[in-house]
């Protein structure tokens, strides 16, 4: 009575003095958790869950506050783990299980979480929350069958809802499939005219005509004091424009949206650059001992990580490798991230110096929390023989002095593009997640150079686990390029697969470079070529 009153600190006492007595009462030592995660001690929420678990009291709620504690204490990995024991327990509460399998989702176990949401679809075809978490577990895993059934009975239960649409188009988008995404996008604008990441999309996945009712539209919209203000109107415009090939009008409109997320952030790009150089520096440190106490074979799969800067290739290396039968990808999953940024955190270190001090065992368990993942979420490969597993996620080139050093089995990818094409195709990008030097030429240039730091060092000191390739290279002679990569990564040449097509519309793609990727024939220099005369100096300088 007294903890549904609200008073905490009564209510603790009263709890407290039972345990004294009775420390057996797993019930009690539940209601002290949920007491302490409102006062937001969460450690101590933790604490007495596990208790209660302990001493026979194994409900759902009992996990589903095991797995938010330890959550918002920073350990998303333990708390998948708890919610993952949660979701072995029957209940009918479809919202507890909906919380465990976002805590699933949020460790990284995304697969456990698809089987979970299945399993919740089967009894209950028509929640609309299961089948939203359902679209968009399957869109992660590159399950677009799943997600576009998922969406599309959502979009029969909410007809009106016009989001249902949109993100129907985006898994036709990166499914290649451009006719059924144009065709979701028109829907979702015809149901709401002014939802302008439907123009977006729109204009990203199919060329419209000048005498397209909706070209007319984005136009007076992108020119309209409101649209004025919209990143993703301005974007369409350009989008629009460059099909028309007016690529100085293309360049005003996607100058203009850059703009508007530009000023949106707080960012100094002097602040990368110190953080690039400290990690180029760590990487000219390292050494090659390795971790003490660790069994190098307890990864099932052995990791390629591909990294490197966005728009250089990353995703078209990861399709033309996994069309060999011992290789397999991960997709683009943020693992390293979480496990890096939560040890950081869990040893009071800040990002990046503190990656030069995690203590050994920190490192074991970065380890060994990742190899779990992969276990998790990769199948053993169809042959038998040990597997090579793409971890391709650009952004973990953040991570490579931690990655030599955890990793030491592990091969490590850099795409590369020169400095004008990559910054300026950053700049015709609205990016779905933050890139935040890509909304500026200058300073995308200049993150450009900082980031070719860190492959330099990488080259310099760990030649032997570091390999660079140039998306032109990619491009223009695949099947020699890729053999190379294949030889290094210790992947076996297949006869069969060496006059294969790389442009064609097989694979996985699980990214918005899909569909670029099924143009890859397509001269890489030829935006260049196009907008050249409106690039600054330094750009133009640097690749004459």
């Amino acid at each position: 009575m007294l903890h549904k009153q609200g008073d905490l600190t009564a209510a603790e006492a009263g709890y407290r003095q039972i345990l004294a007595t009775h420390p057996d009462e797993g019930a009690t030592w539940h209601l002290l958790a949920v007491l302490m995660g409102q006062r937001g001690d969460h450690n101590s929420a933790a604490e007495y869950c596990r208790r209660a678990l302990l001493n026979g009291y194994r409900a759902v709620e009992t996990y589903a506050n095991l797995a938010a504690a330890l959550s918002k204490s920073g350990s998303t990995f333990e708390a998948a783990e708890a919610a993952q024991e949660g979701l072995d327990i029957a209940t009918t509460n479809s919202t507890l299980k909906i919380e465990l399998v976002r805590q699933l989702r949020a460790g990284g176990f995304e697969r456990s979480a698809f089987r979970s949401l299945s399993d919740l679809e089967k009894y209950d075809p028509d929640d609309r929350a299961i089948l939203n978490e359902l679209a968009q577990c399957s869109i992660q895993l590159g399950s677009y069958p799943y997600a576009k059934r998922a969406l599309t009975r959502l979009s029969r239960l909410e007809p009106g809802a016009a989001e249902h649409k949109l993100n129907l188009s985006l898994t036709h988008f990166m499914g290649g499939e451009k006719e059924l995404a144009a065709m979701a996008s028109r829907e979702s604008i015809a149901i709401e005219p002014d939802l302008y990441p439907g123009y977006y999309l729109l204009t990203k996945t199919i060329r419209l005509s000048k005498n397209d009712p909706i070209a007319t539209d984005i136009v007076l919209k992108a020119t309209s004091a409101r649209g004025l203000k919209s990143p993703e109107l301005q974007f369409a415009a350009g989008n629009l424009h460059h099909g028309f090939g007016d690529f100085d009008a293309a360049f005003t409109f996607y100058k203009r949206g850059n703009s508007l997320v530009r000023r949106s952030m707080n960012y100094g790009i002097a602040e990368d650059e110190r953080r690039l150089s400290v990690i180029a520096s760590q990487i000219d440190g390292l050494t090659s001992a390795p971790l003490p106490d660790i069994d190098y074979r307890d990864v099932r799969h052995r990791p390629v990580f591909i990294v490197g800067m966005p728009r250089t290739g990353s995703t078209l290396l990861e399709s033309m490798m996994t069309r060999y039968p011992d290789i397999t990808s991960a997709g683009e999953m943020v693992w390293m991230q979480r496990l890096v940024r939560a040890s950081l955190t869990e040893n009071q270190l800040t990002f990046p110096e503190g990656m030069a001090h995690l203590p050994d065992s920190a490192l074991a368990k970065i380890r060994s929390d990742y190899s779990k993942l992969l276990a998790e979420n990769v199948p053993v490969s169809g042959t038998g023989k040990e597997s090579i597993c793409i971890d391709k996620l650009p952004g973990n080139l953040l991570y490579i002095p931690l990655i030599l050093r955890v990793f030491p089995e592990s091969r490590i990818i850099i795409t590369t593009r020169d400095r004008a094409s990559t910054c300026l195709s950053c700049f015709i990008q609205l990016f779905s997640s933050t890139q935040q030097f890509a909304y500026d030429l200058h300073e995308a240039s200049r993150f450009w150079e900082a980031h070719m730091e860190i492959i330099r060092s990488a080259e310099s000191t760990a030649g032997s686990w570091v390999s660079s390739v140039k998306l032109a290279d990619l491009l223009q002679e695949p099947q020699k390029t890729l053999d190379g990569l294949l030889a290094f990564c210790g992947a076996e040449r297949d006869a069969d697969l060496a006059s294969a097509d790389y442009s064609s519309d097989d694979g996985l793609f699980r990214t918005a470079s899909a569909l670029q990727i099924r143009a890859s024939k397509v001269d890489p220099l030829e935006n260049l070529r196009r907008y050249h005369h409106l690039l600054p100096s330094e750009l133009v300088s640097a690749h004459t």
